[in-house]
């Protein structure tokens, strides 16, 4: 067998979506002919700022070894990452540059690989990789999980921080032996912007589900009685939109930031308040005002790392007992939280006019869809909507169109009193993106690497 080494800050026991699409790979390459072994984050909570699920760990079949720091390299990361981090994003992971480099590289000569295969975020790990890999005469891959300086959701702290950022995407993909997209649009925009890097070198493999996940009770579920359970997992944007983005606080209602607005620069300049509950619960107020649905009609559950915006915008509606937040759970739970729901919840920034759509399909989709669940998706032109749109069963809102959210939110309400809420589903289409299919596709991208 071949033998590819993962290099993955987010790896279990870390939880969240970040993790997932490393784990699925590692898990279903042997099938392939790779033996992985993997050079992870921290494994203490100290440093990693994420939940943590031991469960997707339970599946894999592979050497780990982990990132330490020492004393040094602890003290930097107190003062950088948690103080300076806003204003100096690079210099706030330097203590996990040299700690990161130390630990790949005794990786590489303990395991010998054939490729090393680096997903980012954290960014920076694709510089470390590009000198061990030229160091040891190594191909390497570029896997991006997001589209780096090319997302259109960033807000960096000036213009300089964005060049700054763009020209180190650059000089990654010129460095490696091959890159990898998440969304057609990505790839798209990475071929347009970076011209002179190999179009040949440059693939797209999206996110998906795993069937091992998934049970067939999850697809052939029965309506039943009592208020019509909306559910969401995963992390709103709502810190970010008041944080960052003006048109967000000002929609909230909450006071400016001039002097920072001014600095702060976006290629996208995102309404980040579209990637939360906020149109939704506005939606729904005002049905409830109009009397044309009940409170007792609908109950909103979120899961995930819930903050006290979430609950601030739950109460600036006044419905705090329409909404429950669950926090955090781990993979397995989430997944039965979505076979116990009438219709999943997914929300998507919108684009200022002008500029680019977004370039992602949030993985909650792909488990979304394979649930075969109604999905309420308020989402922009792009990737995710077209996707949804070959699925079926989804009802498709503008994100800030709360005329249409009402309407259609009525329209839900009404077909699930009459036992037809759910469309067909498109199963060739959502099957396409299981784990196993897509980690073939990731041999081929290792067999390029290592040809190249």
């Amino acid at each position: 067998m071949k033998r590819v080494l993962f290099f993955a800050y987010y790896f279990p026991p870390t939880g969240g979506a970040g993790v997932q699409r490393a784990v699925k790979f590692v898990k279903y390459l042997p099938e392939f002919g790779y033996q992985c072994s993997v050079v992870a984050g921290l494994d203490s909570k100290l440093f990693v700022n994420l939940e943590l699920d031991h469960s997707l760990h339970e599946s894999l079949n592979c050497y780990i070894s982990r990132i330490t720091l020492n004393r040094f390299e602890a003290f930097q990361y107190k003062i950088f990452n948690q103080t300076l981090r806003r204003y100096f994003p690079f210099a706030a992971m330097r203590w996990w540059k040299t700690s990161a480099r130390r630990a790949l590289e005794h990786a590489v000569k303990e395991s010998k690989p054939d490729v090393i295969i680096t997903t980012v975020s954290p960014f920076m790990s694709a510089d470390v990789t590009a000198d061990i890999a030229r160091k040891y005469n190594i191909p390497w891959v570029l896997d991006m999980r997001d589209p780096w300086a090319l997302d259109p959701i960033n807000y960096y702290p000036s213009y300089l921080h964005y060049t700054s950022d763009l020209r180190n995407m650059h000089r990654a993909c010129k460095s490696a032996n091959a890159v990898i997209m998440n969304t057609p649009d990505s790839l798209k925009a990475l071929r347009d912007t970076f011209a002179d890097v190999d179009q040949q070198k440059t693939f797209c493999i999206t996110n998906g589900w795993d069937d091992e996940d998934f049970v067939a009770s999850v697809r052939n579920y029965q309506l039943a009685d009592g208020p019509l359970k909306i559910v969401h997992t995963g992390v709103f944007h709502t810190q970010n939109a008041l944080k960052l983005d003006p048109a967000s606080r000002k929609a909230f209602g909450v006071k400016e930031h001039r002097i920072m607005d001014c600095l702060r620069y976006s290629a996208g300049n995102p309404h980040l308040l579209a990637r939360t509950p906020f149109y939704l619960l506005k939606s729904i107020r005002q049905l409830i005002d109009a009397e044309k649905i009940q409170k007792n009609d609908i109950k909103l559950i979120f899961a995930g790392a819930n903050t006290s915006s979430d609950i601030e915008m739950a109460r600036k509606f006044n419905l705090e007992d329409v909404v429950e937040f669950k926090g955090y759970l781990n993979h397995d739970d989430s997944v039965n939280l979505l076979s116990d729901s009438d219709v999943l919840f997914l929300p998507l920034h919108i684009p200022t006019k002008g500029s680019r759509n977004p370039l992602i399909v949030p993985g909650k989709v792909y488990e979304y869809m394979a649930s075969g669940k109604p999905i309420l998706s308020l989402v922009p032109e792009g990737d995710c909507r077209n996707f949804l749109e070959r699925y079926g069963n989804s009802f498709i809102c503008d994100p800030a169109d709360c005329d249409s959210i009402s309407n259609t939110i009525v329209d839900i309400v009404s077909r699930r009193k009459n036992k037809v809420l759910n469309e067909q589903m498109n199963v060739e289409f959502t099957n396409q993106f299981k784990r196993k299919e897509l980690s073939v596709k990731l041999k081929q991208v290792l067999d390029f690497a290592i040809e190249k």
